[in-house]
């Protein structure tokens, strides 16, 4: 989970808005933006995530990051949660 504290926010085209990239062996990867504002919250996966392919459902590599941050600054708190088994 990533809140955005601020101050500014993504959807002013400064920048910093949340990016998911899913990794696709030997195919284009495909990024998803997620504008955020003050106070938002997203909850993603980190690493892999449930996808149906075909009707099957598969794992697939997702990476994250922030677009560049062209003006000011962003600041972000990242929450991480963990299963321990």
């Amino acid at each position: 989970m990533a809140l955005s504290l601020g101050p500014g926010n993504s959807l002013d085209g400064n920048g910093g808005a949340l990016e998911l990239v899913d990794i696709k062996s030997g195919k284009k990867a495909r990024a998803t933006r997620v504008e955020t504002g003050i106070g938002d919250a997203v909850i993603f996966a980190t690493r892999e995530r449930l996808v149906s392919i075909a009707g099957v459902y598969g794992l697939q590599p997702v990476k994250h990051g922030v677009t560049t941050v062209v003006k000011r600054q962003r600041f972000a708190l990242g929450v991480p949660f963990h299963l321990y088994t």
